[in-house]
């Protein structure tokens, strides 16, 4: 399966749509298409199949570099897969691969209330710089603004 059907079968599966953070459907194959830009999936072995060799998509990032800056996009991890040091695996990983690249700063957006995301964030060195006021819009009009997070490599 291409890195963008999975990115896809998995923002469906990881991120609320009621909170306005995931990818409309046919946004992921574009958006690979731009230079700079790549996909990391993640793959587990499933306990339920009879099959050891059978995987299923788990998580996810989607990354764009220009120069010596990168951008996380986009990361995602199943809910049953949440708490088990995957989004940390994947972070690690995109961020291996822009600094490769010569990245020397990252950047992500993150909602302000994505606490989880936010300590994540931090842990791998990201500090806030910045504010976009309103920048999530919930499927009930709600918003909330997203901050703006940056490392140095």
């Amino acid at each position: 399966m291409a890195e963008a059907d999975i990115a896809e079968q998995l923002i469906l599966a990881a991120f609320d749509p009621g909170l306005g953070e995931g990818w409309a459907s046919g946004q992921v194959a574009p958006t690979l298409a731009m230079p700079g830009t790549w996909a990391t999936c993640a793959e587990a072995a499933d306990p339920l199949s009879a099959v050891p060799v059978k995987s299923a998509p788990v998580g996810f990032t989607i990354a764009r570099q220009i120069s010596d800056e990168a951008e996380l996009l986009l990361i995602g991890v199943r809910p049953d897969r949440r708490r088990s040091g995957l989004g940390g695996v994947l972070l690690d990983r995109m961020l291996a691969d822009a600094a490769a690249a010569g990245a020397l700063q990252v950047f992500l957006e993150v909602r302000e209330s994505n606490a989880a995301a936010i300590a994540l964030y931090s842990s791998r060195g990201f500090e806030v710089v910045g504010r976009r006021p309103g920048y999530y819009r919930a499927a009930d009009g709600a918003r909330q603004d997203a901050l703006t997070m940056r490392r140095s490599n």
